[in-house]
């Protein structure tokens, strides 16, 4: 009887969940739904049931996707997220503290750059205005002439202007110049020096619309001792809560412990100019481009973790490709770390860059195809909320303790447009997506194909207005647009940095294709 019972009470509670969520969603009711089931904003496909058996595959594959699809997943994954942050907030913010303190612990090593180790300068001021001594006269009596204006040019805030005067009697003429009035500065948008951000001030010129800033300041730096929390075995949570992502040897990349030795360098640049000698045979110029790691643009809010060596990997290969060989390779760390003294690159609770980060590495990988550039102070920047907390739900925290990521709207080049003629270009949906475009205000009459991982699908807004014909591809689905790389005049192979291995699984591929095609 007992045993009865217990199989009773065993089917009852593996079946009643099931049966009462397919109640639910056959009620229909959306707001019923939407309590139970909602987008944890977990920047992924949930699995598929598999349509092919592999023995080998099978059951982790099943195991998925009913990991993926049980009843009232969303809740009891909030639920569990909910009381797990709740008590590693506990211990971060009050235990911790008390045992660093016991431990003597009173310094880190995080390290934060001054506005004049990034920039160079620490004044970037365009403004004040000068008046023209000149009168506004049309007619001027000196001396024995009588001078009337013929042809005047007024000035702009940066160019001269000039007037043309005539004697009415004798015809001499006289040119003078009107100084350029400089600019009327209007304070558009200030933001003051915080732990979160570098102080300075964005001015709009009254007149012309020309932007700059000015009246920096530098970042308060926490340089307290901040032992490595890591959630999830996947997430760190640095200081000012802000997020880094530990999966592919990532802090490795951030430590310096993970130098190429000269031997595996010679063999990827081996592989770097068999594509570049293939590309050249087709007329196609070629660039390698690895995006920095988030944590090597932001290491003032990473915890306390020593530097092995100081000349890690990437910067070391990429001067060993500049001093072996001519490939045009870039490494646009300097110009996030500058730009962010401006507007933050990289989203607090993602691994990926934001809007504004794309847009100054686009500018980057302009300067490299020598492209016309845009001054990234000249674009209108709009602060927005965003939903793209990928190492939120990585980490298992509770959302509702990490409420303050957001993004920027980049006003670039408004008038432009493009016609899409192919794919997804979306954060949530665009991964893995080809996709094309067709411009209609071009800067270039160039062909672009682009290869790269999920840093590229931001850059695409920028990009797509610029080029003639636009092809965005996941680095492995190389294949599915094989026939625009041959057709295409610039040829970009890009990954971020702790995907830098997989760029030479590919190369050799592609070189193949390209010379034999």
């Amino acid at each position: 009887m007992r045993q009865k019972i217990f199989i009773t009470v065993f089917l009852t509670i593996l079946i009643l969940p099931s049966l009462a969520w397919l109640v639910i969603k056959a009620s229909h009711n959306d707001n019923l739904i939407s309590h139970f089931e909602y987008d944890l904003g977990e920047n992924r496909a949930l699995a598929t049931m598999p349509e092919d058996v592999e023995l080998a595959s099978i059951a982790t594959d099943l195991d998925n996707y009913y990991s993926d699809h049980v009843p009232f997943r969303t809740s009891i994954i909030s639920l569990n997220n909910k009381v797990d942050g709740s008590l590693e907030d506990l211990y971060r913010k009050g235990i911790q503290p008390a045992l660093i303190s016991l431990a003597g612990k009173e310094s880190g090593s995080t390290s934060g750059l001054s506005v004049a180790e990034l920039t160079g300068k620490a004044d970037d001021s365009d403004s004040g205005k000068s008046d023209s001594d000149l009168a506004d006269e049309t007619t001027v009596v000196t001396g024995d002439h009588i001078f009337e204006v013929i042809e005047e040019v007024a000035p702009s805030c940066t160019e001269d202007g000039y007037r043309v005067s005539q004697c009415l009697d004798c015809g001499e003429l006289v040119t003078e110049t009107i100084k350029a009035t400089g600019h009327t500065a209007e304070a558009i948008d200030v933001v003051e020096a915080s732990l979160a951000a570098y102080g300075r001030t964005k001015y709009q010129c009254d007149n012309c619309g020309y932007m700059w800033f000015d009246d920096f300041e530098d970042k308060i730096i926490d340089d307290s001792y901040l032992p490595v929390n890591v959630v999830n075995n996947q997430v760190i949570i640095g200081r000012s809560d802000w997020l880094f992502y530990t999966g592919d040897n990532s802090v490795a990349y951030y430590t310096g412990e993970n130098v190429m030795s000269e031997s595996t360098m010679a063999d990827r640049l081996s592989k770097m100019q068999d594509l570049q000698d293939a590309c050249d045979e087709k007329g196609i110029e070629l660039l390698y481009i690895i995006f920095p790691n988030k944590e090597q643009v932001y290491p003032e809010y990473m915890p306390s973790i020593d530097i092995v060596n100081e000349d890690k990997r990437v910067p070391v290969f990429a001067e060993y490709i500049r001093e072996n060989s001519d490939i045009n390779f870039i490494y646009p760390l300097n110009e996030l770390m500058s730009a962010k003294i401006y507007y933050d690159t990289y989203f607090p609770y993602d691994t990926h860059w934001n809007n504004w980060g794309a847009f100054v590495a686009t500018q980057a990988m302009y300067e490299a195809l020598d492209i016309e550039q845009t001054p990234i102070e000249q674009v209108g920047v709009t602060k927005i909320d965003s939903y793209i907390k990928g190492l939120v739900a990585t980490g298992a925290l509770d959302p509702e303790k990490f409420t303050g990521d957001y993004d920027y709207e980049i006003d670039y080049r408004p008038i432009a447009g493009s016609v899409t003629t192919l794919g997804v270009k979306g954060m949530m949906n665009g991964y893995t997506t080809t996709y094309q475009s067709v411009s209609n205000t071009k800067l270039t009459d160039k062909d672009i194909v682009f290869l790269g991982d999920s840093f590229r699908v931001s850059m695409i807004p920028f990009v797509e207005k610029d080029f003639n014909f636009t092809t965005f591809a996941q680095r492995e689905n190389w294949e599915e647009i094989s026939e625009a790389i041959l057709d295409t005049d610039v040829l970009v192979i890009s990954a971020v940095e702790r995907f830098d291995n997989d760029i030479f699984k590919r190369i050799p591929s592609i070189a193949k294709y390209i010379r034999e095609n």
